[in-house]
């Protein structure tokens, strides 16, 4: 799988929701339920999904109400994430592990992380991860997780939780690119491009977005070393400040 950003992913997930959650017990959704993880059959049980239903109806309108905020006072922000919390923790109560409870979660980190409160997405991300959910809401939470710490200044904590992600197929692509995120942020073009490298090698499609992160990283990378030599060449030898001293002397 080859998604551009958690945006996608959170709204793919929602969107099915639209679609086919009025036909819950339909044959089409079984088979969705299973491309998202086994574990949705195993406990299915349609009076919890009525709940959820209902309850993520409840959601949507706080969301929807988010991404039209186009200067947005800080209050209005904050009444939103304190209603979609509030929603979050009873989603939480029915099924922590519900595809649908995990996709709100996200989306309330994200917007935490949006109004920077940090701390607070960091634990909201930190209770998705704790339910063990399936491998694509895994992913999800810990790249996420990784930007959430890129902004708290703890980088080697951010490539600490892409890391547990290395074993996984299919997003070699997305990790790999949120790696070279970390090191740019971190000040270190040669690995950060190595990682775009990667990421590129590693894509399914041309990525104009990873191209420009690339071809940033590449220009970092040359100016470091200019700049490098520049001061090398400017700063006095070993030989030329012992010919100094004799001189005085």
């Amino acid at each position: 799988m080859d998604y551009r950003t958690d945006d996608e992913q959170i709204a793919r997930i929602q969107n099915n929701w639209k679609i086919y959650g009025p036909k819950i017990v339909s044959g089409i959704l079984i088979g969705i339920l299973i491309a998202f993880g086994i574990h949705w059959l195993t406990n299915f049980n349609q009076g919890i999904e009525q709940k959820i239903d209902e309850k993520y109806a409840e959601v949507t309108p706080f969301i929807e109400q988010w991404s039209k905020l186009e200067k947005p006072k800080k209050s209005e922000q904050q009444s939103i994430v304190d209603q979609v919390a509030k929603l979050s923790d009873e989603l939480t109560v029915i099924d922590e592990n519900h595809l649908l409870t995990a996709s709100v979660l996200l989306t309330q980190a994200k917007m935490l992380f949006e109004i920077q409160q940090f701390e607070e997405s960091y634990k909201v991300l930190q209770k998705i991860i704790d339910a063990k959910p399936i491998t694509e809401i895994n992913v999800m939470a810990r790249t996420q997780m990784s930007r959430v710490l890129e902004q708290m200044d703890k980088n080697k904590e951010a490539l600490d939780v892409l890391e547990e992600l290395n074993d996984i197929k299919g997003y070699e692509a997305l990790i790999a690119e949120r790696r070279g995120d970390v090191w740019i942020s971190n000040g270190d073009p040669i690995r950060g491009r190595a990682e775009y490298e990667l990421a590129q090698s590693k894509s399914m499609s041309s990525d104009p977005i990873l191209q420009m992160k690339l071809e940033s990283a590449i220009t970092a990378q040359a100016s470091a070393s200019s700049n490098s030599k520049s001061k090398s060449e400017t700063l006095p030898s070993a030989k030329d400040s012992e010919k100094k001293v004799d001189s005085k002397s």
